[in-house]
């Protein structure tokens, strides 16, 4: 992907896209890395004292700036799995996989369930989609949603029960049963993280819109945000097949934000400076803090 943006970009254009940009929205944008972050830090948080027993708050802390730096470097952001663990000597790594991934199930299916709503009407507005086509994709994704919002907190729900009769979800069991932090699952856990990690995306789209608006110079805030969430719902799905999410994010910024009028450098200036902001910043710091650590 970022092979053929290379080829397709003029490097001219990138460059007065940023010599011109809105030094103001970029400082703004920078601001927004700090309750950015807060609220990642909150999330794993409540992950740590939910499903890990732990709750020390520098530990917690540390186990989130670790994982970033990993994160820079392998397909979707995998290598945050292992980060995280470095904090928790006293933890199993099996234990910290499962609860990052359960960490960041949370933001995937509300990214998700934003994302195939504002999609669908995507579809509708420019490609006129027949409903008898995007209607049936839209009660699909909910369903999912649910089943999943179900597998998660409904051990001992009669619906529960009967998804798993009939479905026969048996390696899902399976590994729910060996891994016991899942046990540690409650609904007022997932409503919790589903609030924060609504909190957290909308956070994101602000800093995208932002950066939009800093490199574009005009103050298409609604276009901006629809754009934002298709972007984020495009990089999601893209993720594995890319290095720290890089490429993803510009490829679908590019291609959506042309349908809103914005240029392709501007698109790609924007998605490149919500990277390093969001996590290149971030993994200088937890490399700085980790060195440090191991020189005390």
């Amino acid at each position: 992907m970022l092979i053929f943006l290379a080829f397709n970009i003029q490097l001219q254009n990138l460059v007065n896209s940023i010599l011109q940009a809105n030094v103001l929205y970029l400082t703004a944008a920078i601001v927004l890395l700090i309750p950015n972050l807060y609220l990642q830090y909150f999330k794993w948080k409540l992950t740590c004292v939910q499903l890990l027993g732990e709750k020390r708050s520098k530990k917690i802390f540390l186990s989130l700036l670790y994982g970033f730096p990993p994160a820079l470097i392998t397909p979707a952001r995998t290598g945050e799995y292992f980060g995280r663990g470095i904090a928790f000597k006293d933890k199993s790594m099996l234990e910290i996989v499962a609860a990052t991934f359960i960490d960041k199930l949370f933001v995937m299916l509300v990214t998700f369930l934003l994302g195939i709503i504002t999609f669908y009407l995507f579809l509708v507005q420019y490609y006129q989609a027949r409903l008898i086509i995007s209607i049936p994709l839209l009660i699909s994704f909910v369903l999912v949603f649910s089943s999943i919002i179900i597998l998660l907190t409904g051990k001992n729900d009669r619906l529960f029960n009967y998804i798993i009769s009939k479905f026969k979800f048996k390696t899902f069991l399976t590994i729910k049963e060996k891994i016991e932090i899942f046990k540690g699952i409650t609904r007022r856990y997932t409503s919790r993280m589903f609030i924060v990690s609504l909190f957290f995306l909308i956070c994101y789209l602000f800093q995208l819109t932002i950066l939009i608006a800093a490199f574009s110079h005009q103050l298409n805030f609604i276009n901006y945000l629809w754009a934002g969430i298709l972007i984020l719902f495009a990089k999601t799905a893209l993720s594995p097949i890319t290095l720290g999410e890089l490429g993803a994010r510009e490829s679908a910024s590019i291609f959506f934000l042309a349908y809103f009028g914005e240029s392709a450098s501007t698109a790609l200036n924007a998605s490149l400076s919500l990277f390093f902001i969001n996590i290149v910043i971030p993994s200088l710091i937890g490399m700085a803090l980790y060195f440090i650590k191991n020189d005390d």
